[in-house]
């Protein structure tokens, strides 16, 4: 992966992490109870009232009496006063039959449900582009690493095994890394020095090989001036 590509990445990520929190935060803004759907659920209890098979359920409530008693609750854990469904920011209407009050009823505030859920799915969002982002940034650590940290620490052991004269072992040649060209090329290198120290020896062995013999060749005629010196 070249830099290009990842930048474009990283920027993309992040731009997909804009649009969508922003697009949710936006519906946290408009976040709000349905007039419509509360105002049925009303009517539904005050035309059929004392028949709860027949309430509309789309919202969660309770139906108090005139006394303040619960005759009716959706489920469980609902506001079943007017003091808690105050401080639940719950919708109190009155129930009204033929002109006459037939009790309250306490409809669930669904905005705060709303808001948690949309809460919830900004925070999801956050964790899966950073979750994506950093994925990208080891990606490309490891990449970096491959391709220049370790053929470089590979060319730095070469280098001193070739210091230390060691011509023997051949290093790797692989052309994908960036210092492809270099690999090769100190391969050459140690090549070539191998080649000058093998033809080095060679001449030393020949020149030690040459002196031997020309010590051969002088030491019989010395010997036999010698010998004659001696007779005489």
């Amino acid at each position: 992966m070249k830099k290009a590509p990842f930048i474009f990445l990283i920027l993309l990520s992040f731009l997909l992490e804009t649009i969508l929190c922003y697009s949710l935060y936006q519906k946290i803004s408009f976040a709000e109870q349905d007039p419509v759907v509360v105002n049925r659920c009303r009517m539904s209890v005050a035309d059929h009232f004392g028949e709860e098979e027949l309430y509309d359920r789309s919202l969660d409530y309770v139906v108090l009496d005139t006394t303040g008693q619960v005759l009716f609750r959706t489920k469980d854990g609902l506001s079943e006063n007017i003091s808690a469904a105050v401080r639940n920011s719950d919708t109190i209407l009155t129930i009204e039959k033929d002109g006459t009050n037939q009790g309250t009823i306490l409809i669930r505030n669904t905005v705060t449900d709303k808001i948690q859920s949309l809460k919830k799915q900004i925070i999801l969002v956050i964790v899966i582009c950073a979750f994506i982002q950093i994925a990208l940034i080891v990606y490309y650590f490891l990449y970096l690493k491959k391709r220049i940290t370790d053929p470089f620490h590979q060319l730095s052991g070469f280098a001193t095994r070739v210091a230390g004269g060691n011509l023997d072992l051949p290093l790797n040649v692989d052309r994908k890394h960036v210092f492809g060209e270099f690999t090769e090329a100190f391969d050459l290198m140690r090549n070539e020095l191998k080649k000058a120290r093998a033809a080095e020896k060679k001449a030393i062995d020949e020149k030690k090989e040459l002196v031997a013999k020309l010590s051969h060749d002088i030491k019989t005629p010395v010997a036999s001036i010698k010998s004659t010196s001696d007779r005489l």
